[in-house]
């Protein structure tokens, strides 16, 4: 279940991701708030980041410390003319959105553009100040773009001035000159008149070959089950991607 809000705003409201020395995906995270058609916003917690734990979802015991010390104690300081929408606990939240079709369901509550500043401002000091929130200090935000998938396309062998036009047709709606961003590249085989599918036993190959890395460590990579997933054909497990 995400901790939802939604942000307010006409355009970007929060910075990239600062810069970190490992990859945003390892670190255990929490959905926040969407703004726009199309943004989201997470808070990534880089302390929860150890060897031993196996999941990025937050488990309920911290989401229910998350919440109840700090989420809602911020949002009835930044914006008590709305905190009436806002569940008293997050086990009251979990009640609230639970219903007999899907399981959860998240409803959000608003923060204004011109408050969220100073919620960030008084969250962080709200958890640096909260010693069983120790876990939570250093949290950064992450702004992720979903649903532009085949948004546009261009010839692997096209100009760099094309190649450039679709990156920007992809970015336009954020600032990029600031933090750390990561974009999901595709590459699509076409042969006229051919229907191309990807063969499962070349899944160690091709990680291999594309990525730069050896046979051995792409082996690795496909033998765990957190890092590669197949994507079966037409119920042939011969043919998948991955």
């Amino acid at each position: 279940m995400a901790l939802l809000c939604q942000l307010s705003c006409s355009g970007l409201l929060v910075q990239a991701l600062e810069y970190i020395p490992f990859k945003p995906h390892t670190v255990p995270n929490v959905l926040f708030a969407t703004f726009e058609q199309r943004h989201r916003l997470r808070m990534f917690f880089p302390n929860l980041k150890t060897d031993n734990r196996t999941s990025v979802v937050l488990t309920e015991e911290e989401l229910t410390m998350l919440y109840d010390t700090a989420i809602r104690p911020t949002a009835h300081a930044i914006v008590p003319d709305s905190i009436h929408d806002w569940p008293t606990s997050f086990q009251a939240a979990r009640f609230r959105d639970r219903n007999d079709y899907v399981g959860f369901g998240n409803s959000a509550v608003i923060i204004r553009q011109s408050r969220f500043e100073h919620f960030n401002n008084h969250l962080r000091n709200l958890i640096n100040h909260t010693e069983e929130l120790k876990w939570a200090r250093d949290f950064f935000w992450g702004t992720e773009i979903r649903g532009v998938k085949d948004s546009n396309t261009h010839d692997i062998s096209s100009s760099p001035a094309i190649c450039s036009d679709a990156l920007d047709q992809v970015t336009h709606l954020v600032n990029t000159t600031n933090g750390t961003w990561y974009i999901d590249v595709g590459l699509e085989f076409i042969l006229a008149n051919w229907a191309l599918l990807w063969s499962t036993h070349s899944h160690s190959m091709t990680l291999a070959e594309a990525v730069g890395i050896t046979h051995h460590e792409a082996d690795s990579i496909i033998s765990n089950a957190r890092r590669y997933t197949k994507d079966v054909s037409m119920h042939l497990m011969t043919l998948s991607g991955f």
